[in-house]
């Protein structure tokens, strides 16, 4: 094969691992008692950046936190290459708390521009019913990929 052969299936392999999106990889749900009131996270992967969200159970009152950061190391740190550094991209972010089985009880949709920086996004606070079971999750999406929600279960017992 000629050289310029060899360069161009390398360049075209590279751009096919860096387009392809990275599906959420969600843990396993924590349950703890509402006395506790310790955060019960869960993370993964959404638009190439890793993403945590974390539900805090106080009485009946639901704390939810979301957290995003670069899942590697960035390619030009310095920002002495070509690149100039990281470039901002504006993230489409989405926290939400819903009962199971039941209705909304907070969602916080912003846009938020993320460089290379961890961004730790607003809490979302919201009252729940004694007995129920809250969903907790946190969406991002940034053109080209769609959002891969990572989510937590937590029990409100009050």
């Amino acid at each position: 094969m000629s050289r310029s052969l060899l360069l161009a299936a390398g360049a075209a392999s590279l751009a096919l691992l860096g387009v392809a999106p990275q599906a959420a990889v969600a843990q396993p749900v924590t349950v703890r008692s509402a006395a506790d009131a310790q955060p019960v996270c869960a993370g993964g992967l959404q638009a190439g950046l890793a993403t945590t969200v974390c539900a805090t159970v106080s009485g009946d009152t639901v704390s939810v936190t979301g957290q995003i950061a670069l899942a590697g190391p960035p390619s030009d740190p310095t920002g002495t290459g070509t690149g100039g550094g990281p470039q901002p991209r504006l993230l489409d972010v989405q926290l939400a708390a819903d009962a199971v089985g039941g209705a909304n009880l907070a969602t916080a949709a912003q846009s938020v521009p993320f460089t290379a920086s961890t961004v730790a996004l607003t809490p979302l606070d919201t009252s729940a019913p004694c007995g129920s079971t809250v969903h907790a999750s946190l969406a991002v999406s940034a053109y080209p990929w769609a959002p891969a929600p990572v989510a937590v279960n937590v029990p409100v017992a009050c």
